[in-house]
């Protein structure tokens, strides 16, 4: 291989990353494709955000919101404590012994807070107390039956089999249901207060507590479901009562809103809610001094808990010694006893305030935003892109933050903040990407350029040679020889004539190139003859032909005076390349051939052929792009190519409508290039 052709492949190589573009870096971060990112990445992060690992991140989250939201809310003033704490429990057992204690000591309690507007009993009396059979039960189902309008008792739904069937007593303690309560957690069997009780008793609630996967409690199960009907939980039950609206009253309609009375409060379609916890403490009295108190009125003594601290108010009588029940971890506080639990979620209900989430479609709308706007920036330095990241969290962090104090809402930490990060962690290696990209394009067209500056020197040159060859003999020339005088009468014109043609045809090609890429090459396009054209065509070229030993050949199989619709000099440039490559690589003594026939109704084909040397598959891909040449010819003499022609061919056949294909061998052959181009015919005149 010569160096020049070794030139020509070495700018091939460099300009491949241009192949099949028109001159224009491809981009990898367009419009289209930074939001395809964005949003694949905002789908990613939706899934990510349902992984274990991931929605224990989000309970952590929603805890410190929650810690956030409940410290701005006051307890209620409507509800009071009375605690079986420690010290309760210290101070009662020299006188009656360990837990539980006998029935007849709940009978003061509930007779001293007999002005409040409910009694809550977060106790399970399900079974007689046999050893208290005569003073224990019977005081305290006679005591319950004296206040027993605004008496509460605890129940338990659950699911373990050999429970008794409910009392009658039970349905009438059912609320009312307006829509679908399918998706309420149904149990099989309840255990209630023992029948004495619960007949003096106003009605029951269930005190089941709803743990996360985690064991923490950040729901309230307001609404349960047993043999087709609904039932209250203990804290709906105490509201009930306040409120004085009977459980058949209670209403759950469609839109999942609790009503009761004038107390609403919406419901998740399993019937609970996320409740607002309360970080100040409620006042809690310890049952042992109320008892004292009790005692004192009748000592005559000054009692240690004022009747009027109950007064028309909410009291929820548990136990809050640790043993006797179990701690429950909240947002707001790691061992919360049963009874505070419900009187926060009664708090919520007696308010219409709790924790609000927002729903499925809007989280998923919020991670496609926040994916999306990084692909809205054009962004592709990585401090930009980091920056525009820190904003968008800072940002996010201050809405969620705003959104738990004022409006009671936690919002969403994985999905959302996985979305900004992999959306922008996805975009900056995208713009990366696209500048190695860009700085490998520069780099392989200033190299490009390079050698196709020093390519074409030197094919020019080679081009002008044969007429400076002969100038340089003119001074060596003897005037009376006669071959000299044939020489330069004949053979010197047919070399300046054609040397200036090929100079002219390359210069042309590449000027037209640039042009055709850059839209900005105006065709004249008419109806033009195209057998008289071919004629004249390879009359140009009969004696380039005869002197390299070769025969030009014209079969045409078109009518004469078919016409297409083609600009004649730009056509006749077409074939000037396409007859000059078939020339140069064409086995001396051969025939190159132009074949013309009219293909289909509206179609004119040319081909031109000759027996050169086969293309191989691979290299027949890349003749088309710009400084890839064909494998050199036998004769180094012959002018070597500057890998424009087929370039130019086929930027100008589709310029005109038309297309351009190469095969080696030429079809049933062994050997050859053909070379098939076709254009649009024009009308009949």
């Amino acid at each position: 291989m010569s160096k020049t052709e070794e030139r020509k492949q070495e700018a091939a190589t460099a300009s491949a990353p241009l192949r099949g573009r028109t001159g224009f870096l491809p981009s990898y971060t367009g419009a289209g494709a930074r939001f395809s990112i964005a949003a694949f990445m905002a789908l990613a992060a939706a899934a990510l955000a349902h992984l274990p690992l991931m929605r224990a991140v989000d309970q952590r989250a929603y805890d410190l919101m929650a810690r956030m939201a409940g410290r701005t809310q006051q307890p209620a003033e409507e509800i009071v404590i009375v605690a079986y704490d420690e010290e309760s429990l210290a101070r009662m057992e020299p006188v009656v012994g360990s837990w539980p204690w006998p029935r007849m000591l709940h009978a003061p309690l509930i007779e001293y807070c007999s002005g409040a507007a409910v009694i809550g009993m977060d106790l399970l009396l399900s079974e007689r107390q046999w050893q208290y059979r005569e003073t224990g039960d019977p005081i305290l189902v006679r005591t319950v039956q004296q206040h027993g309008s605004r008496m509460l008792f605890a129940a338990h739904f659950h699911d373990a089999p050999g429970d008794a069937p409910p009392a009658e007593d039970l349905k009438r303690m059912s609320i009312r249901l307006e829509g679908d309560a399918s998706a309420l957690p149904t149990f099989s069997s309840v255990i209630l207060p023992f029948d004495d009780l619960l007949g003096a008793c106003r009605s029951v609630g269930d005190v089941n507590v709803r743990r996360d996967s985690d064991g923490a409690v950040r729901r309230y199960q307001a609404l349960v479901g047993k043999e087709g009907r609904a039932y209250p939980s203990f804290a709906l039950s105490a509201l009930s009562l306040f409120a004085d609206v009977p459980c058949e009253e209670i209403r759950w309609g469609t839109d999942r809103v609790l009503h009761v009375g004038k107390h609403t409060l919406r419901l998740e379609k399993d019937g609970s809610f996320p409740f607002l916890p309360v970080a100040a403490p409620y006042p809690v009295y310890s049952a042992v001094d109320v008892i004292d108190s009790f005692n004192a009125e009748g000592q005559g003594r000054e009692p240690v808990v004022p009747r009027e601290a109950f007064e028309n108010k909410i009291v929820l009588i548990g136990a809050t010694a640790y043993g006797l029940h179990d701690h429950a971890v909240t947002p707001l506080h790691t061992a919360t006893p049963g009874v505070m639990l419900h009187a926060m979620a009664l708090q919520n209900l007696l308010q219409g305030m709790r924790i609000e989430l927002p729903p499925g479609w809007l989280v998923f709308l919020l991670i496609f935003l926040l994916a999306l706007y990084p692909a809205g920036l054009r962004h592709s330095k990585p401090w930009r892109m980091a920056g525009v990241v820190v904003g968008l969290l800072a940002v996010y962090g201050l809405l969620m933050c705003l959104a738990a104090l004022q409006a009671q809402i936690v919002l969403p930490l994985v999905g959302p903040v996985g979305a900004i990060f992999l959306s922008s962690s996805a975009l900056s290696a995208a713009y990366w990407s696209e500048e190695r990209a860009r700085r490998g394009y520069i780099e392989s067209l200033d190299r490009a350029k390079q050698l196709f500056t020093d390519m074409l020197v030197h094919d020019l040159k080679n081009t002008l040679a044969p007429i400076t060859m002969s100038l340089s003999m003119r001074g060596e020339s003897d005037a009376e020889d006669l071959a000299d005088v044939r020489f330069w009468t004949q053979d010197f014109p047919e070399i300046v004539s054609t040397s200036s043609n090929r100079l002219m045809t390359q210069i042309n090609a590449l000027l037209d190139i640039r042009r055709m890429q850059e839209g900005r090459m105006q065709l004249k396009v008419e109806s033009t003859d195209v057998h008289a054209l071919l004629q004249r065509t390879l009359a140009d070229y009969q004696v380039a032909a005869a002197r390299t030993g070769l025969a030009l050949a014209l079969e045409s199989r078109i009518e004469p005076g078919t016409c297409a619709l083609v600009d004649s000099d730009v056509f006749a440039r077409i074939m000037d390349n396409l007859i000059w490559n078939a020339i140069k690589y064409a086995v001396q003594g051969s025939t190159v051939v132009v074949q013309a026939k009219v293909e289909g109704a509206d179609r004119l084909q040319v081909i031109v052929c000759n027996e050169g040397k086969p293309i191989s598959p691979a290299l027949q891909r890349d003749l088309f792009i710009a400084f890839v040449t064909g494998p050199p010819p036998d004769d180094l003499k012959k002018i070597p190519s500057t890998g424009l022609g087929l370039t130019f061919c086929k930027l100008a056949a589709e310029a005109h409508g038309g297309a351009i294909r190469l095969d080696s061998p030429v079809p049933g052959e062994e050997g050859g290039v053909q070379v098939q181009i076709t254009f649009p015919c024009a009308p009949p005149a």
